[in-house]
């Protein structure tokens, strides 16, 4: 799927003889701006709310009416559909674990769902069409809507880190969870099922709600610019904010005067403009030996000293750097999993081992106790009446 131009690129053009982005010479950073690119800390790539937001403009490109044929369950935080469309089956994998938290079109192992809720998925799901992949502007929640024989189910994927869920919700209560979070856990928002359905709360404002007055008084308070646009505002992850600033002329990593609000201003309306037309251009980036190691859903500034290689595919781009990686962290988990187990194992056979131990010493008093016994009625005439003790 080809994007259409956007503000946020007004930097950056193809290179047709190798495939790469070049970036074009950016304006110079403020006097106060130490920090060259060249030694910069680069922010790991994030699976943020742009990000997400070109996955479902994807799935909704070349996936809609797509029939879902099976339901997986490659690992013991993913779900996989697979879905029939006239190219063959597309796979589309959805995971709440903790780091690796994505929702790709992406090829996935094989795996009969085992989860309960995988196993309700299954049941609710196959034979379904998908008819809808929505993501509010800079949330990260993605709702896929499907239509079924018992009438209109949505499968929702809050991809929130550690928070992160999968919700199967019909009308307006949920029907299913993955993890489901009782009130015990959590009085502001639990999450079982037959409650009514609520998205997460926002606690911050968009960038399509800031102001440059707020922008200002945030500036004013003397913290690095990238830290600053991460807290106060939502759907921005750290490389979309090193890449605001730097588009503003800022040095990310240092404090800026209340004054430069208005350029940062501007650049977060790009950024809005970019996420309401839904303008991606998805992008990976390699290192200097050519391994992937960053993917976004725009190029971004913050990557410049990478090679960056665009592809029509969020999924692809994302893919590349996180399923490798994934299916690591997943490995490790369950070389984790079976090393406690085998821990556990080894301590039960000690244990049991200790009460054999202890049984055949208890046994073998037992035999000099029984030889006493029979010392004393072999001699019990010679015994005094009331004596407390024998000798023999």
């Amino acid at each position: 799927m080809v994007a259409a131009p956007n503000p946020v690129m007004d930097r950056i053009t193809p290179d047709t003889s190798t495939g790469l982005v070049r970036h074009g010479p950016l304006p110079a950073l403020a006097p106060r701006g130490k920090v060259t690119f060249g030694i910069m800390r680069l922010p790991p790539p994030v699976f943020d709310s742009l990000v997400l937001a070109a996955i479902a403009e994807e799935i909704s490109h070349d996936l809609l009416r797509a029939r879902v044929a099976a339901v997986l369950q490659p690992d013991g935080h993913t779900i996989g559909l697979l879905l029939g469309t006239r190219r063959g089956r597309e796979g589309l994998l959805c995971s709440i674990h903790p780091r690796w938290a994505r929702c790709v079109l992406t090829d996935m192992d094989p795996g009969p769902p085992t989860h309960p809720f995988a196993l309700q998925v299954r049941a609710r799901l196959v034979g379904g069409r998908l008819l809808a992949a929505d993501v509010e502007p800079f949330e990260r929640v993605l709702t896929l809507m499907f239509e079924t024989l018992e009438g209109p189910l949505a499968l929702v994927s809050e991809v929130m880190g550690r928070h992160s869920n999968l919700l199967l919700v019909e009308g307006e209560r949920v029907a299913g969870v993955f993890k489901p979070v009782s009130p015990a856990m959590s009085r502001v928002r639990p999450i079982v099922p037959g409650r009514p359905y609520h998205p997460p709360p926002r606690t911050r404002p968009t960038p399509a709600q800031v102001t440059i007055a707020a922008l200002g008084e945030w500036l004013a308070e003397g913290r690095p610019v990238a830290p600053t646009l991460v807290e106060r505002l939502l759907g921005v992850s750290p490389p979309v904010a090193v890449h605001l600033a730097l588009r503003a002329e800022l040095d990310p990593d240092a404090a800026a005067p209340a004054e430069t609000a208005a350029a940062l201003y501007g650049v977060l309306r790009d950024l809005v403009e970019v996420a309401t037309a839904r303008a991606f251009a998805p992008v990976w980036y390699e290192d200097q030996s050519g391994q992937p190691v960053a993917y976004a859903a725009i190029p971004l500034l913050t990557y410049r000293a990478l090679q960056a290689r665009p592809t029509p595919s969020m999924s692809a781009a994302a893919a590349r750097v996180v399923e490798e990686e994934a299916r690591g962290a997943a490995l490790a988990d369950l070389q984790r999993s079976l090393l406690a187990r085998i821990a556990e194992a080894v301590r039960r056979a000690e244990r049991a081992a200790r009460d054999v131990q202890t049984q055949m010493e208890e046994a073998g008093r037992a035999d000099r106790w029984r030889r006493f016994g029979e010392l004393l009625l072999a001699y019990a005439a010679t015994v005094t009446l009331g004596a407390d003790r024998v000798a023999v």
